[in-house]
């Protein structure tokens, strides 16, 4: 796992890049702290650090071809490496055991239709030397991300907003859109569009061409929930084979692992599966302070205490287990963290237990497995048997709080904000090839938005948290062979009898015990005794609000919220805790 950059200017020599490039490595040094590499020839200019997994004599990077015509630059983990080098071995010389290498063997000999072979996650940009052509391209849900600008001759790129930002040496303008979007659906935002001016996302399954013709964007791949149905009876009899199959394979590793257990079913039952490819596996939950006596009853998406079901499947799979305790008296001091290391702004509270998971967890293991992506793509949560939420997008947004927050947004940005949204989620939708009309119609339109939104937003807040700590997390349900068993789940499958993620749990029945196996979902949960410490801090940034903050956000509403005599419902504390970290970010980032 590792940072990738590049500029590609064909009005200026490599050369003059240099200093940018270096910038843009010092922004990314986190995610790559056992080596740095660059090449600067033509128009062409690249820099990569490398947090090295596997072969770290002989995976450097930039890449070059033995042919010297391709050279890649690449952040990833392809699982199905080995297979991929039994098949290109004659064609050519492997000098290690990296899968950059396997990489660039598949394009420099498939070219980009090689990328439909990749079972893993990626980001890469391959240069062709006698073409003078560039190729960058991400797998299929964004696991690893890509950000790029395009200022007058030059296309820079990079792993991290924040390494543009640097590469640019000047303080960055706002995207006020993206702000707009970030504060009435944070779940949705900095997805398509960057909170920078200027920066723009590759998107999942995105692929950017670059010659001196210019630059083009499009999409080699799509995920599309029951695109492929599939008999009941085969899918249940396929889908425990497929699980263990795809988590085998992402959890082989040369270096100690985790993997970030709830107690809930899919990390329960990655924890499970993995134990067939790993000697030994550490397991490591999150644990706040008063968590047991925590109103559950009054929670959108966490239902109940994490902490005895995970102490349960530990002692059940004998791992070794341990509970990460949140300080709330360093509460203040993690949420400037927070807005420091998440540059496209932290959307939610559960970023503090993703915050302290990685710091813990990157003591002792190098690579962490969790199980993201599982609810996005097998009809996991629980509002989609919510017909009220999923009938229209305006359901759907009501139930994530957005019209409530409307009231902290400034009132010369409120007219129209919401529609604006729900007109381009409806955009979303009608692309992704989907509409609301009947049952199965919503929950199918439902679905395709939050894989193409919430998805991806949930995919780089763990990868950026984890990385901060340079901690790999390898993620078993975006496999291939994982995916292409979730395009076969109709909604009468993953929702049946009632239960959200039916298939999976009747399939692995006899693996876990029943009341992990057939336990509601409960999302990683949020410290609700951090109340006090956000009215707190609210009230002292507020006093004196950044310029950013005032244009974007009702000041006085926020701070009246502050002061309520009264517990906060918990999106109004959620509006508290945006007010933070947007201030901290602003000044961390010195946003015009």
């Amino acid at each position: 796992m590792c940072g990738i950059a590049g500029i590609v200017d064909f009005e200026r020599p490599a050369e003059a890049s240099r200093s940018a490039i270096a910038a843009m490595q010092r922004a990314l040094a986190r995610r790559g702290p056992d080596g740095q590499g660059d090449f600067f020839e033509g128009a062409v200019a690249l820099g990569h650090t490398r947090l090295a997994i596997q072969d770290s004599e002989s995976g450097a990077q930039p890449l070059l071809s033995p042919d010297g015509r391709h050279v890649l630059v690449y952040n990833g983990e392809l699982a199905n490496a080995d297979e991929l080098r039994r098949t290109y071995a004659r064609e050519f010389p492997f000098n290690g055991k990296s899968d950059t290498e396997v990489v660039l063997a598949a394009l420099t000999l498939d070219g980009v239709g090689a990328l439909r072979r990749f079972s893993g996650m990626f980001a890469l940009f391959l240069w062709d030397r006698e073409q003078q052509r560039g190729v960058a391209a991400r797998d299929t849900l964004g696991v690893k991300p890509l950000l790029y600008t395009r200022e007058g001759s030059q296309l820079r790129f990079a792993s991290e907003a924040k390494a543009l930002i640097a590469a640019r040496g000047t303080s960055p303008a706002v995207n006020m859109d993206a702000l707009v979007e970030w504060a009435l659906v944070p779940q949705f935002s900095g997805v398509d569009r960057a909170p920078f001016a200027g920066v723009e996302i590759l998107p999942p399954g995105g692929l950017l061409e670059v010659d001196r013709s210019g630059v083009r964007v499009s999409r080699w791949s799509r995920f599309r929930p029951a695109s492929k149905p599939m008999d009941e009876a085969a899918l249940l009899d396929d889908v425990l084979r497929r699980l263990y199959m795809g988590t085998n394979s992402v959890a082989a590793s040369d270096w100690p692992t985790g993997v970030f257990l709830s107690g809930g079913l899919d990390s329960s039952l990655i924890a499970e599966a993995s134990g067939f490819s790993l000697d030994e596996l550490r397991a490591y939950t999150i644990r706040f302070e008063g968590q047991d006596r925590f109103d559950y009853a009054h929670s959108a998406i966490t239902f109940e205490d994490d902490t005895p079901f995970a102490e349960q499947v530990a002692k059940e799979l004998e791992l070794e287990h341990t509970f990460v305790d949140v300080r709330r008296e360093a509460l203040p001091s993690d949420l400037e963290t927070l807005a420091k290391i998440n540059d496209l702004v932290p959307a939610w509270e559960q970023e503090l237990a993703q915050h302290h998971l990685s710091r813990v967890a990157s003591q002792s293991v190098k690579v962490v497995l969790v199980g993201d992506a599982a609810d996005e793509t097998h009809f996991g949560y629980h509002f989609l048997l919510d017909p009220s939420a999923t009938k229209s997008i305006d359901g759907l947004l009501a139930r994530l709080g957005a019209p409530a927050r409307l009231q902290m947004l400034n009132p010369e940005l409120r007219a129209s904000a919401l529609e604006t949204l729900a007109s381009r989620y409806r955009d979303v939708v009608a692309d992704a090839g989907q509409r609301w009309g009947t049952r199965d119609q919503d929950v199918l339109a439902t679905t395709a938005l939050i894989v193409e939104r919430w998805l991806p937003r949930l995919l780089h807040n763990g990868d950026v948290h984890t990385m901060a700590f340079g901690l790999e997390a390898r993620v078993p349900f975006c496999s291939a062979n994982l995916l292409d068993l979730a395009e076969r789940v109709t909604p009468a499958i993953g929702l049946k009898n009632g239960i959200e993620k039916w298939h999976l749990r009747q399939g692995a029945e006899g693996d876990l015990p029943k009341e992990i196996l057939w336990r509601r979902k409960s999302a990683l949960p949020k410290d609700q005794g951090a109340e006090p410490v956000y009215r707190a801090e609210a009230e002292r940034l507020l006093a004196d609000p950044d310029p950013l903050v005032k244009r974007l956000l009702d000041v006085a509403f926020l701070r009246e919220l502050a002061r309520a005599p009264r517990k906060l419902l918990e999106v109004e504390r959620s509006m508290l805790f945006q007010a933070i970290v947007l201030t901290h970010w602003a000044r961390h980032h010195g946003v015009r």
